[in-house]
């Protein structure tokens, strides 16, 4: 708990700075986080770590399809269209890494990140409050879920995903995410996510969607750790595992939220 606490205090000291300032400092972090994330899936599909070409090419294809996303610029497409062709070319020279790549590689290595973070820098651009409202849910479900379903916890969510979960946890971290973000957007005002105004009255739709989205996307990234017979995507962040394990919640949170918007557009 103490090591947990600790790497927790230098992450905000760390983190929080290049939110407050924003531009390419956040951007810069925001993708570094990105890469790390695609790097420790590839890890956790095992031999295709140890293959410097394959990592390369997939890296490559993950920063470019990130930066198409978080700067909303499509110029970038063409190079990612031949870097796809690329890394299957790669991928079918390595015959034995072919088999796990086709899928396992391009969806989880290199879209889950991209979108995922990508999605999150496209958020953050809009404002830094904006940015607060996708943590403000997903920080205050996990909180709750622990708090609530440590002492309360009778029914297991996902016991053979994730066994410490329970569904009274699951449902206090729920609960507590639409009240907090709801309060959350009364004290700041409405917020704007990119050319979306929430209000007090679609906080509390928005916090009880994004909080489902987040715990499904916590449960899908444990699923991959179990598949892959580990605890954690890394040790970058002791106590807290890796880049994945502490923002699985969020990039899934801010897909959906780009999507969410998009699609109301489109209304």
């Amino acid at each position: 708990m103490k090591q947990r606490l600790f790497t927790a205090i230098i992450m905000l000291v760390l983190f929080v700075p290049p939110f407050i300032v924003g531009g390419l400092l956040l951007l810069g972090l925001i993708a570094a986080w990105s890469l790390i994330a695609s790097f420790e899936l590839l890890g956790a599909m095992g031999k295709e770590k140890n293959n410097f070409v394959v990592t390369l090419f997939v890296l490559m294809l993950e920063f470019l399809l990130f930066l198409t996303i978080a700067l909303n610029n499509f110029a970038y497409i063409p190079l990612v269209l031949l870097l796809i062709f690329l890394t299957f070319g790669v991928f079918y020279l390595y015959s034995s890494a072919f088999k796990v790549c086709m899928l396992g590689t391009w969806t989880l290595a290199v879209m889950i990140p991209a979108l995922g973070f990508g999605s999150l820098a496209l958020i953050a651009s809009s404002s830094l409050r904006a940015i607060a409202f996708i943590f403000v849910i997903t920080i205050s479900t996990d909180m709750f879920a622990y708090i609530i379903g440590v002492p309360f916890g009778r029914h297991k969510l996902a016991p053979s995903l994730s066994p410490k979960k329970s569904i009274e946890g699951s449902i206090g971290g729920l609960v507590a995410a639409t009240l907090f973000v709801t309060l959350y957007v009364a004290l700041a005002g409405s917020i704007t996510i990119l050319n979306m105004t929430i209000s007090v009255g679609l906080a509390p739709l928005l916090g009880f969607l994004i909080s489902v989205i987040g715990q499904a996307g916590d449960l899908f990234a444990s699923k991959i750790k179990r598949e892959a017979s580990i605890k954690d995507y890394s040790s970058l962040l002791p106590g807290h595992g890796g880049i994945m394990d502490r923002f699985d919640s969020a990039i899934w949170a801010s897909m959906f939220m780009v999507v969410f918007v998009m699609v109301v557009d489109l209304l």
